[in-house]
């Protein structure tokens, strides 16, 4: 892996002293831990798909950083300053301190009073993010292609039978476009699989390459369902509206984002007829998990809406 000691030379990190390893759950990018003559680093070679958005989740990344109220992996820049650089292949890297922990994903239980604080101290900055006229839709053709493509698997009944759902998830989405809901920029993608515990109990949230306009409502209600169970809710709300969080009610539409969010169950779907042989096996992996979850996930969000919006009206 030279490009490895590529990008530690070109973020000053000195010597790469054992050979790298791989991140767990880095779906999106390649993810590698190495260790320097410095310190313990995360190197991150971005996927060109994410390339287009890299630039606002920095934004906010920045924003959030100046707060000095969310714990959160430190950005490595190179020597001139900047958060990005470009390797010899014309890959992109960039470089964070690795934050000493337990996954959240792989813990017990989880400090919902600590995210609660954070997702709080987020939201208050307030940052403006136009409204929801600019969220993408459902992509419709998108999904009964990947039906089409799915006829040769084991799981096409089960995705094919969840087409009137997806159909009326598209058309809320689409009521929400309209709506034109004011949106925030935030994280986006606020779930254990992006923070660690660390050894004094804060939870710091990683990966913000993501992040950018999100309805405030929907992003909180992701949050809590991810990292709580229901007998913690009043003690994340709590936390988030003392750190300043802005959401007091949970409207319907405002959560139409997150139930038409598909994105992650099509990239898996697709996979399945990759040219990469381990794209594919990741694929017939992973979707047929994603589609078993889709019509519960959607109506366990509703559920949670209904008393998160309880909680919040308790205070």
């Amino acid at each position: 892996m030279d490009w490895i000691s590529e990008a530690a030379a070109a973020f000053g990190l000195g010597t790469v002293l054992e050979a790298p390893r791989a991140v767990p759950e880095a779906w999106s990018n390649q993810v590698f831990r190495i260790r320097t003559g410095t310190g313990s680093y995360v190197i991150k070679i971005l996927a060109a798909s994410t390339l287009p958005e890299i630039h606002a989740g920095i934004a906010v990344e920045r924003a959030v950083l100046a707060t000095s109220a969310v714990p959160m992996a430190e950005p490595v820049p190179d020597p001139d300053g900047h958060w990005l650089v470009t390797l010899s292949d014309g890959t992109t890297a960039r470089c964070h301190r690795w934050v000493a922990g337990i996954p959240a994903s792989s813990a017990s239980t989880q400090p919902v009073r600590d995210i609660g604080r954070s997702v709080g101290v987020i939201h208050g900055l307030g940052i403006a993010a136009g409204d929801s006229s600019t969220l993408p839709p459902l992509d419709l053709d998108r999904w009964y292609a990947a039906v089409e493509l799915a006829e040769r698997f084991a799981f096409a009944g089960e995705l094919r039978t969840a087409t009137p759902l997806v159909e009326r998830l598209a058309a809320q989405l689409r009521a929400l476009i309209g709506a034109r809901l004011p949106l925030l920029a935030s994280h986006r993608d606020l779930d254990p699989k992006n923070a660690v515990i660390r050894p004094d109990g804060r939870v710091a949230i990683l990966d913000w390459d993501y992040a950018g306009p999100i309805v405030p409502e929907g992003e909180l209600l992701d949050a809590s369902w991810s990292f709580c169970q229901a007998s913690e809710l009043g003690d994340f709300v709590r936390s988030y509206v003392d750190a300043g969080g802005p959401v007091r009610a949970i409207p319907a539409l405002s959560i139409a984002a997150q139930q038409a969010d598909l994105g992650w169950l099509l990239r898996n779907v697709e996979r399945c007829v990759a040219a990469d042989p381990a794209e594919r096996a990741l694929g017939q992996r992973l979707a047929p998990e994603l589609i078993a979850a889709l019509r519960r996930d959607s109506e366990n969000r509703d559920r949670w809406a209904e008393l998160l919006e309880k909680t919040l009206t308790s205070l």
